[in-house]
């Protein structure tokens, strides 16, 4: 009976380390999700959940799929929030993954960042004159 007991604490201590990792994968996804709907309304603490993100999935091996997400949205909230090194230094992080995610999502992530950047400058540009308007 005791190679019993030990075949079942064996095979439970098993089942918890698959259930431990399923569990690490729901919070990172969990604190992805959270982060994005912080985006919005609260950009400075999304853009610290997106972070976490990253450190989280980082810590766990070598899954990318929200580490990869979570740096897009970085970048894209860097450059909403005028941080561009920190947004340069993210998007050298964010390429560095590309040959681990599908074509799609590499493709996706650079037209996303690129439209962001792009609108992030043509705002820049539309304020510049107004201000210097004023200063006339």
């Amino acid at each position: 009976m005791d190679s019993d007991e030990e075949f079942e604490y064996e095979s439970e201590d098993g089942f918890q380390d698959d259930d431990q990792g399923d569990e690490d994968a729901i919070q990172i996804e969990n604190a992805y999700y959270e982060a994005d709907d912080n985006k919005a309304s609260r950009p400075e603490e999304a853009l610290k959940q997106f972070e976490q993100v990253v450190e989280m999935e980082t810590a766990r091996g070598s899954e990318v799929v929200w580490r990869f997400k979570s740096l897009q949205a970085i970048v894209i909230l860097c450059a909403r929030l005028g941080r561009l090194s920190d947004m340069a230094e993210r998007y050298k992080d964010l390429l560095s993954y590309m040959d681990q995610v599908t074509r799609n999502d590499a493709s996706e992530a650079i037209n996303n960042v690129l439209d962001a950047v792009s609108q992030c400058a043509e705002n820049q540009s539309q304020q510049q004159p107004e201000s210097g308007d004023t200063d006339m």
